[in-house]
């Protein structure tokens, strides 16, 4: 449910713990988030995707709502992007909003396994839907290179149906039937549990999850097209170049960090008894969130102690140094970092989440 712009409470200031420079391109990085340029004019029930476009503009996923939503460059709501349906123009289920070149933006319509492009003033202009034989790739879109090729992920299974550990990274252009594989790679992911949840009214719903906070890899991509690949043991970032060599990050050193009941108790609020199945010690970062910037810096969230203030972001430098370390308050999430700015999701005490925007 979205509602109309209301006062926010007093920000915290996230203060900038920069490592010493490595060279003139690898300086600290600093943030404050002592004040914000603008807070969106309407909340969101879900803010799960946004679009920087180069006016200022942000188109922003609701995915919740199952909306796309425009905003002018000081937050307030132009107009809603298309509409939910299935015929042109329209969407079933939104799931990402990739940057393109000429400003142009790829939306992918997950459900409906099809495509939608948005130009620079947030018209739809075309509906397409994916080939075949892109399979469940075509729903983990992670970005586009700086020649409009789209980089994805592709889980593949072994004899047994499990996921394999090892999956590739494919590079799809537009109006091919198949992908190019770019790189491999290794999940690592823990081994999956069966778990049963309680639906009131139904039939109790099972499935196989991995353990709650458990260490993962993650990748992500910038508009360069270079992919990078975060380890969680040992913790770093390598990145993977255009022709396929891999440049390897330096190891940083984590504390570990227990997984304890109320951790369990905030995921789970109804229990104990508890249904999922959790890790002992926490991933060293918070996976599916990483984010990557217009200079390849690469934005990575930590894990912390459940009862935390602030998160800590590590920078690492398109060679995957540690360039420093950012705090952001609880509450708040990083959704977007570009040259001048960097775009916050903030979540009041009602569950409402509004988009904000501060001066780099």
């Amino acid at each position: 449910m979205r509602a109309s712009r209301r006062i926010v409470a007093v920000l915290a200031t996230a203060v900038a713990v920069g490592s010493r420079p490595t060279s003139a391109q690898n300086t600290p990085v600093s943030l404050s988030l002592s004040r914000p340029d603008w807070i969106s004019g309407d909340g969101f029930s879900l803010l799960s995707n946004i679009r920087v476009l180069s006016s200022g503009m942000v188109l922003v996923i609701d995915g919740q709502e199952l909306e796309v939503q425009l905003l002018d460059a000081s937050g307030k709501t132009v107009r809603q992007v298309g509409r939910k349906g299935s015929g042109p123009s329209e969407y079933t289920m939104p799931t990402a909003l990739i940057a393109l070149p000429n400003d142009s933006t790829f939306l992918v319509d997950r459900d409906a396994r099809r495509y939608l492009i948005i130009d620079p003033r947030g018209q739809i202009t075309k509906t397409e839907p994916f080939p075949t034989a892109l399979g469940a790739a075509a729903d983990v879109m992670v970005g586009a290179d700086a020649k409009g090729r789209l980089l994805l992920g592709v889980k593949t299974v072994t004899d047994l149906g499990e996921a394999s550990p090892e999956q590739p990274i494919g590079r799809w252009t537009r109006g091919a039937n198949n992908f190019e594989t770019v790189a491999t790679f290794t999940a690592e992911r823990p081994d999956a549990y069966p778990v049963t949840l309680p639906i009131p009214g139904a039939k109790d719903f099972a499935f196989r999850s991995r353990q709650v906070f458990a260490a993962v890899n993650d990748w992500a991509t910038g508009s360069s097209g270079r992919i990078a690949i975060i380890h969680a043991a040992p913790y770093r970032v390598d990145w993977v170049e255009l022709n396929g060599t891999t440049t390897a990050g330096t190891a940083v050193p984590v504390n570990r960090i227990p997984v304890t009941e109320l951790d369990r108790k905030q995921f789970e609020p109804k229990g104990p008894p508890y249904v999922r199945h959790y890790a002992e010690v926490k991933s060293p970062f918070v996976d599916a969130a990483v984010l990557v910037d217009n200079r390849d810096n690469v934005w990575v969230p930590r894990s912390e102690a459940a009862e935390f203030k602030n998160r800590r972001w590590d920078v690492f430098s398109p060679t995957g140094k540690l360039r420093g370390t950012v705090l952001v308050p609880n509450g708040r999430m990083l959704m977007a970092v570009t040259e001048k700015h960097v775009y916050v999701r903030y979540t009041d005490s009602d569950g409402l989440q509004w988009l904000e925007r501060y001066a780099r």
